[in-house]
């Protein structure tokens, strides 16, 4: 084996260094995560599972910046995200990060597509993107989920799993090189369920995105690379990928 054999190997991006979250509970300390260490790299698709009150949440919060540890730090590229500024960590998120919620988190007043559109309207930037691109863009994007003809609708008009495949499209609007969703078939019957897992692991293959999800969902879990389990706060075990290296 010579020196590049490890070369195919992807750099891990996204780290987490004895992170620990502690709140205030009636005055009294309650540990919610422990001593987490954990490393994915790039593209590959994770799933953090375990019972609920686990710290799965937290953790995926903690992971995207939207909240910061007690103690330990989240790395990005060996960067520790809460140690940036607010709005370091929020223009981090438009630029490198898509999410995925249970809940949709569609606006109501907005058609499917205005809403695909969104993360580019909120973009300064916007990728270099005019108005024409952006829209032939998101118009792509919703025919990928099967929804081309439904983007004049307003989400009361869609289904729950028709919402949810818009909010991937929108997840994935601005070819976001990470990817969170929590829970994302939470809310689902399971055929739509199922609809969505496929989608959600095909654009994701297709962008090349790291994919890092919070599950109950067995099927969904299974079908990431890897799963971390939490119990209690401390991770419990992970699965590990098979890695081929080239010869």
């Amino acid at each position: 084996m010579d020196q590049d054999s490890t070369s195919s190997v992807p750099p891990e991006i996204l780290t987490a260094v004895n992170l620990s979250q502690v709140i205030a509970d009636a005055g009294q300390p309650l540990t919610i995560l422990q001593s987490i260490n954990l490393s994915i790299r790039a593209g590959e698709s994770v799933a953090i599972v375990g019972a609920s009150g686990s710290g799965k949440s937290t953790l995926l919060g903690l992971l995207a910046g939207l909240d910061l540890p007690t103690s330990g730090d989240v790395l990005w590229q060996g960067e520790a995200i809460n140690r940036w500024s607010e709005d370091a960590r929020a223009a981090w998120r438009a630029t490198q990060v898509g999410f995925v919620f249970q809940s949709f988190q569609l606006l109501g007043h907005l058609t499917a597509l205005e809403n695909v559109l969104l993360p580019l309207e909120l973009m300064a930037t916007g990728q270099g993107l005019n108005a024409r691109q952006g829209r032939e863009r998101a118009l792509a994007l919703l025919a990928q989920v099967g929804l081309a003809e439904r983007g004049h609708h307003f989400p009361k008009q869609l289904s729950g799993g028709e919402q949810q495949r818009v909010a991937l499209a929108r997840a994935f609007m601005m070819q976001p090189r990470l990817l969170f969703a929590d829970e994302p078939t939470g809310s689902l019957d399971e055929h739509a369920a199922a609809r969505v897992i496929d989608l959600l692991f095909e654009i994701n293959q297709a962008q090349g995105t790291t994919l890092v999800l919070v599950t109950h969902d067995r099927r969904l879990a299974e079908r990431c690379q890897r799963q971390f389990r939490l119990q209690a706060g401390q991770l419990a075990g992970a699965t590990q990928p098979e890695v081929t290296l080239e010869l």
